[in-house]
Protein backbone atom coordinates (compact mmCIF):
# COMPACT_ATOMS: atom_id res chain seq x y z
CA UNK A 1 0.00 0.00 0.00
CA UNK A 2 1.27 3.31 -0.45
CA UNK A 3 1.60 3.96 3.65
CA UNK A 4 4.29 1.48 3.25
CA UNK A 5 5.78 2.48 0.55
CA UNK A 6 5.60 5.84 2.37
CA UNK A 7 6.52 4.70 5.71
CA UNK A 8 9.93 2.60 4.12
CA UNK A 9 10.84 5.68 2.18
CA UNK A 10 11.03 7.65 5.52
CA UNK A 11 12.79 5.05 7.01
CA UNK A 12 9.78 4.62 9.47
CA UNK A 13 8.69 1.49 11.10
CA UNK A 14 4.93 0.60 10.14
CA UNK A 15 3.01 -0.85 12.86
CA UNK A 16 -0.28 -2.71 12.13
CA UNK A 17 -2.60 -4.95 14.27
CA UNK A 18 -2.66 -8.67 13.67
CA UNK A 19 -6.58 -9.85 14.14
CA UNK A 20 -7.08 -13.55 15.81
CA UNK A 21 -10.45 -14.73 16.77
CA UNK A 22 -9.38 -13.88 20.30
CA UNK A 23 -8.22 -10.24 19.55
CA UNK A 24 -9.93 -8.01 22.11
CA UNK A 25 -9.90 -4.77 23.73
CA UNK A 26 -7.42 -6.23 25.63
CA UNK A 27 -5.18 -7.30 23.56
CA UNK A 28 -5.77 -3.67 21.49
CA UNK A 29 -4.37 -1.67 24.14
CA UNK A 30 -1.18 -4.34 24.65
CA UNK A 31 -0.14 -3.49 21.18
CA UNK A 32 -1.35 0.48 21.81
CA UNK A 33 1.31 0.25 24.17
CA UNK A 34 3.75 -1.44 22.31
CA UNK A 35 3.08 1.34 19.72
CA UNK A 36 3.35 4.37 22.88
CA UNK A 37 6.75 2.70 23.77
CA UNK A 38 8.35 2.62 20.38
CA UNK A 39 7.28 5.92 19.44
CA UNK A 40 7.64 7.62 22.77
CA UNK A 41 10.33 5.90 24.93
CA UNK A 42 12.27 4.56 22.15
CA UNK A 43 11.89 8.08 19.79
CA UNK A 44 11.60 5.01 16.73
CA UNK A 45 9.63 7.01 13.83
CA UNK A 46 6.66 5.03 13.56
CA UNK A 47 3.72 4.93 11.31
CA UNK A 48 0.40 3.22 12.71
CA UNK A 49 -1.70 1.76 9.78
CA UNK A 50 -5.19 0.87 11.01
CA UNK A 51 -7.64 -0.27 8.73
CA UNK A 52 -11.29 -0.24 8.67
CA UNK A 53 -11.01 -4.19 8.51
CA UNK A 54 -9.28 -4.37 11.76
CA UNK A 55 -12.33 -2.62 13.54
CA UNK A 56 -13.39 -5.54 15.60
CA UNK A 57 -15.19 -3.36 18.23
CA UNK A 58 -16.79 -0.31 17.98
CA UNK A 59 -14.47 0.50 21.62
CA UNK A 60 -11.30 0.63 19.06
CA UNK A 61 -12.78 3.28 17.44
CA UNK A 62 -13.01 5.37 20.85
CA UNK A 63 -9.63 4.47 21.05
CA UNK A 64 -8.29 5.88 18.44
CA UNK A 65 -10.56 9.05 18.16
CA UNK A 66 -8.42 9.24 22.09
CA UNK A 67 -5.49 9.38 20.34
CA UNK A 68 -6.23 11.65 17.53
CA UNK A 69 -8.08 14.14 19.67
CA UNK A 70 -5.89 14.34 22.53
CA UNK A 71 -2.84 12.18 22.04
CA UNK A 72 -3.03 9.85 24.93
CA UNK A 73 -5.58 6.86 26.05
CA UNK A 74 -6.34 7.39 30.19
CA UNK A 75 -5.26 4.25 32.07
CA UNK A 76 -2.89 3.17 29.60
CA UNK A 77 -0.35 2.99 31.83
CA UNK A 78 -0.20 2.53 35.20
CA UNK A 79 1.65 5.21 36.99
CA UNK A 80 4.54 3.45 38.59
CA UNK A 81 4.93 2.40 34.63
CA UNK A 82 4.70 5.93 33.66
CA UNK A 83 7.21 7.06 36.01
CA UNK A 84 9.67 4.53 35.64
CA UNK A 85 9.44 5.34 31.49
CA UNK A 86 9.52 9.14 32.00
CA UNK A 87 12.26 9.38 34.67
Amino acid sequence: SLTRLSAHISRAKCFQITLTKVYNQAAFLEDLRTLYRSAGVQQKQTVFLFTESEIKSESFLELINSVLMTGEIPGLFAKDEMMAMTA
